[in-house]
């Protein structure tokens, strides 16, 4: 990572950093869905089909660190100026794409719809998001 990047800002560093601590619990809130993995686990049957998003809403999902400083290396490499990400859960990887839009003056567009359960507030800020 360069340094003076968007992605060492302190505000973003702390923001990444609330929300892998609260990725962390991710664990006990799958086990409520638990059963309906394993039957999808069987031929013919498809997790997508048994559990419905709203039972995966306070799951985080996060990307992890690694795979997100991958993804915003990527897009500075490239010098990208338009970023566009289908989905999101609570932004993470939103807000690596946002740190390489910022240093590139790109923007990431994002394809969902913001709601109370979208982290990425930070980035709106820096303009980065549309």
């Amino acid at each position: 990572m360069k340094q003076g990047s968007a992605l060492n800002d302190p505000q973003t560093s702390k923001t990444l950093d609330r929300l892998y601590l609260a990725a962390r619990g991710d664990w006990r809130r799958m086990l409520r869905i638990a059963p309906q993995y394993l039957i999808s686990l069987l031929p013919g049957k498809s997790f997508t089909n048994l559990v419905a998003p709203c039972k995966l809403k306070d799951t985080y999902m996060a990307i992890p660190r690694k795979k997100g400083k991958f993804l915003y290396s990527i897009a500075r490499s490239m010098n990208a100026q338009k970023i566009i990400e289908f989905g999101s859960s609570f932004g993470v990887s939103a807000i690596y794409l946002a740190a390489a839009a910022r240093d590139t003056g790109g923007k990431v567009i994002l394809l969902r719809q913001i709601n109370e359960y979208t982290q990425i507030n930070i980035f709106i800020r820096y303009n980065a998001i549309q």
